[in-house]
């Protein structure tokens, strides 16, 4: 049961708000700063997975694909004994 606080939304009201809020993203330019956050979004993740694999080279954690490659090519150059 609603209280006297509390104010319940018809299917009009809430209709009303989201068509006042597409209106004010529109009128914001918002799909232009969305688009850019997208795109800042998707390249900074080929960054990030460099890190990453640069990370787990460092680390040396046995038995990672990444760390066994490093190993193999310092073996190659002669660089690591063993």
């Amino acid at each position: 049961m609603a209280t006297a606080g509390q104010r319940w939304f018809g299917f009009r009201e809430l209709h009303k708000h989201l068509i006042n809020a597409i209106e004010r993203f529109v009128e914001d330019d918002m799909m232009t700063y969305a688009a850019a956050i997208a795109f800042q979004m998707f390249f900074s993740l080929f960054a990030f997975v460099i890190f990453l694999i640069a990370l787990l080279g460092f680390l040396r954690i046995p038995g990672s694909s990444i760390s066994l490659w490093s190993r193999r090519k310092l073996c190659c150059l002669g660089m690591l004994r063993g």
